[in-house]
C-alpha cells in the first residue's frame, strides 16, 4: 500500500520576509487506494488553499509472533520505503486546482458540427464538393388543396387542419367514404 504524504495550506497564501509559510499549513497522510484518498481529492480544493506533494511511501507489514509469559502473541511490524511517486499520484494533486469545463449540449453539438467541417476541408484549406441529395417534393396547386379541403369539409362537417397535407386529405376522404359505404 501506498502512503501519500502531502502538505496542506489554508486561507490565503502568505509568506514572510524570509520566505517562510505564514498561512496555516500541516501534513497529512493518506492510504492510497482508499476511502480517504478518494474523498481527499473530492474536497481538497473546498478545504485548502494549496496541495503540496511531500512524499510517497511503500508500506510493507512482518507478522511475527513472539513469546510473552508463555503465550504467543502475534504482532506486526510496519516499514516504509521511500518510492518516486507514480504518474496518477502527481497527475492527481495537479488536477485538484484544475477548472474542469463542463459543456452544455449546444457546445457539444457545435464541437461536433466543427469537427466534421474539418473532415469535409482537405489539407489546403479549400473545402470538398460534398454530393447533396436534393428533395423534391410534389407541390399540389392551391385550386386542387382548396378542392381536397372543401371535400373534408362538406364530408366532416369541420375544417381540415391548416397543417394537413395532400395525402392524409386524400387518406381522411377515402377513410371516411369506405367506412360510409355500407
Amino acid at each position: 500500500m501506498e502512503i501519500v504524504k502531502v502538505r496542506v495550506y489554508r486561507g490565503e497564501l502568505k509568506k514572510d520576509e524570509h520566505g517562510n509559510w505564514k498561512t496555516e499549513n500541516h501534513f497529512v497522510k493518506i492510504a492510497k487506494p482508499s476511502i480517504e484518498w478518494t474523498n481527499f481529492l473530492l474536497y481538497a480544493k473546498k478545504m485548502y488553499s494549496k496541495v503540496e506533494l511531500i512524499e510517497v511511501t511503500e508500506e510493507s507489514i512482518e507478522h511475527e509472533v513472539k513469546m510473552v509469559a508463555g503465550k504467543e502473541i502475534p504482532y506486526q511490524i510496519h516499514s516504509y520505503d521511500a518510492i518516486e511517486p507514480s504518474e496518477d499520484i502527481k497527475q492527481a494533486i495537479e488536477d485538484i486546482y484544475k477548472v474542469k469545463k463542463v459543456l452544455t449540449a449546444d457546445q457539444i453539438k457545435l464541437q461536433e458540427l466543427e469537427a466534421k467541417l474539418k473532415a469535409l476541408t482537405d489539407k489546403s484549406g479549400e473545402t470538398v464538393n460534398v454530393p447533396v441529395k436534393k428533395v423534391i417534393e410534389n407541390k399540389v396547386d392551391d385550386s386542387a388543396m382548396e378542392a381536397l379541403r372543401d371535400e373534408y369539409f362538406a364530408l366532416y362537417e369541420k375544417k381540415p387542419s391548416h397543417l394537413m397535407k395532400e395525402e392524409t386529405l386524400i387518406d381522411k376522404i377515402n377513410e371516411f367514404k369506405n367506412n360510409n359505404k355500407s
